[in-house]
């Protein structure tokens, strides 16, 4: 039997953020040097006059931009599943979309995916927790507990992990995130877990290689409304 669950497993700390905001998936990042030597960032810090970033923004193809950051997500954790040896996890095809929040001051865009997971794989959860005793335990709970500025939902004490491995749980998913977050950590000598950085920098260098910013905006228009934003910053 499969299990069938999305990504949007920590809800405060998804696998692969992919926004603008606080990640480096942006236009800035990936494009500086195209917009500087457009001579656009001069003119967005000038302090006299209206600020010209609508120069890029007003022709912007959003949506490809992002149904790429979409499609390099899948394949980056794709490869990152597969080369697991204590789960099997497989990504479904064509499942992946991006999330954007209401308010980008309480989080960012992030990515979200169906996987499935035989439910055989479950059993070997168990066995792996119960080998380590309360170790395992007394880690989820000091991580993911609730505390000042953070409200849990996740399950953190040993009863409620446990209900959440049962089939078909609300829950399921969110304990096998916090599941592979340990075992990762574990792996690497409780270093933080690194593959959040990796999977968003293979985004950022299959777009940054094979994709200008030409692709994503009417490069004569936005030569158009740059000389107005020079006219109005004169």
């Amino acid at each position: 039997m499969k299990l069938i669950f999305s990504t949007d497993w920590l809800g405060v700390s998804p696998i692969l953020d992919v926004g603008g905001y606080h990640g480096f998936l942006n236009v800035e990042s990936l494009y500086g040097d195209d917009l500087s030597g457009r001579g656009l960032h001069n003119l967005m810090t000038e302090e006299e006059g209206q600020y010209c970033d609508e120069a890029m923004w007003v022709n912007w193809n959003t949506k490809q931009f992002n149904d790429l950051i979409v499609k390099y997500g899948m394949k980056a954790l794709k490869d990152y599943f597969e080369d697991l040896e204590y789960i099997k996890i497989n990504v479904l095809e064509n499942s992946g979309k991006m999330i954007s929040p209401k308010y980008y001051n309480w989080a960012d865009d992030y990515l979200v995916l169906n996987v499935e997971m035989d439910i055989s794989e479950l059993d070997k959860m168990r066995k792996f927790i119960d080998a380590e005793g309360n170790s395992f335990f007394d880690w989820i709970y000091e991580t993911y507990k609730t505390r000042d500025g953070f409200l849990s939902f996740m399950p953190y004490t040993k009863k409620e992990y446990l209900e959440s491995l049962e089939e078909w749980h609300e829950k399921l998913s969110t304990a096998v995130m916090m599941y592979l977050v340990y075992r990762y950590k574990k792996d690497n000598d409780w270093e933080e877990p690194e593959f959040y950085h990796t999977l968003e920098y293979d985004v950022y260098k299959q777009l940054m290689y094979n994709h200008s910013m030409e692709e994503f905006v009417d490069d004569e228009k936005f030569q158009e409304i740059i000389m107005k934003c020079y006219e109005v910053v004169a």
